[in-house]
């Protein structure tokens, strides 16, 4: 005789699954800490250089970083739902945890892979294929920004790190600010190129990858203007936690010349695809080579570093590690369907 599990026992089944994945999500979430935690065998010796820097210097660069931190996530918010609104019912408030939930599953995965499934399971099991076409277009605006700026500190501030003839470092920045370009000009005719690809064969046999293209039709240049203003006041907020990391740890330099290095490291840390937490080691070597120019104290490059990933991605990933675990992850099907 076939055993077929009453409604009631699917239910508890699946309430049993939802507790597991969470109970292996915070695991995972305290492994990735761990970890840093071993391969930052000097962590110790940071966070004494770290305290002594908080004893002799104004206190008020920290008040200011931790301040910004909200308004940072606040900006990615605003800028998702630039792209959102066509089909989204989700509140200010609600987008706002769905970005922190992104931030947890994003600290496992390179280039914020995870930061799509984060916010595709905060905003529910509905409309996910646009949900993830919208994170995708908030993303490649905030790159375009990222570029943009990148390649413009570059040219100000390689000169100082490496010696290139003025014609090499004009070619290297004529053919970065061209491709940042020709990205924006992307995102502007990117609706009209959809067309041409849902006529191709294979995406007509993928209904769901249709439907999550569909979204794009109501993406106009307003949309991308909004959110790259959106994405140009996040841009100059993190600028600015990171000026002020600068200041507490001891690296007192003009704004105009650490903004150009601040780019260049952001441009250098976007070609890295490496998970935020394990690309931490990777991200205090750049800090160095690009500090380094002005004989900075490596430990105060590095406190300034992972000062604010502390701040501005591991805080952020804890709230976000709760308003995953309050969420019901694993929904039965309805009848019928």
């Amino acid at each position: 005789m076939e055993f077929t599990p009453t409604k009631t026992q699917k239910l508890h089944s699946l309430k049993v699954l939802d507790y597991l994945i969470k109970v292996l999500l915070v695991m995972a979430f305290g492994w990735v800490i761990y970890r840093q935690r071993i391969e930052g065998q000097d962590l110790d010796i940071l966070y004494i250089h770290f305290r002594k820097q908080l004893d002799s210097r104004d206190l008020y660069w920290l008040f200011l970083t931790v301040i910004l931190m909200p308004f940072n996530w606040w900006f990615e918010s605003l800028k998702w739902q630039c792209f959102t609104r066509s089909f989204s019912v989700l509140n200010s408030w609600q987008h706002f945890r769905a970005v922190l939930a992104g931030i947890t599953f994003s600290l496992f995965t390179p280039n914020r892979l995870g930061d799509y499934l984060g916010r595709i399971i905060a905003t529910g099991r509905s409309d996910k294929g646009k949900v993830f076409t919208a994170t995708l277009a908030a993303h490649y605006v905030q790159l375009i920004v990222v570029l943009g700026f990148g390649w413009l500190g570059a040219l100000l501030f390689l000169p100082r790190i490496v010696e290139l003839p003025t014609n090499q470092m004009k070619w290297v920045a004529g053919v970065g600010i061209s491709g940042t370009l020709f990205l924006g000009l992307m995102g502007f005719i990117l609706p009209k190129l959809l067309s041409f690809v849902k006529r191709l064969a294979w995406i007509q046999r993928l209904k769901w990858i249709e439907h999550s293209l569909n979204v794009l039709h109501t993406y106009q240049p307003r949309h991308f203007m909004r959110a790259a203003a959106f994405a140009s006041v996040r841009y100059g907020i993190y600028c600015t936690q990171y000026y002020c990391m600068l200041r507490l740890t001891g690296i007192d330099l003009n704004y105009g010349i650490a903004w150009c290095g601040i780019a260049l490291i952001f441009l250098i840390q976007t070609s890295i695809p490496l998970p935020p937490v394990l690309g931490l080691l990777a991200r205090g070597e750049i800090a160095i080579f690009v500090w380094g120019v002005f004989d900075a104290n490596e430990w105060s490059i590095l406190t300034a570093s992972y000062g604010l990933f502390l701040i501005n991605l591991l805080v952020p990933g804890v709230l976000g590690l709760i308003t995953v675990i309050r969420l019901n992850l694993i929904k039965p099907k309805e009848d019928g369907k």
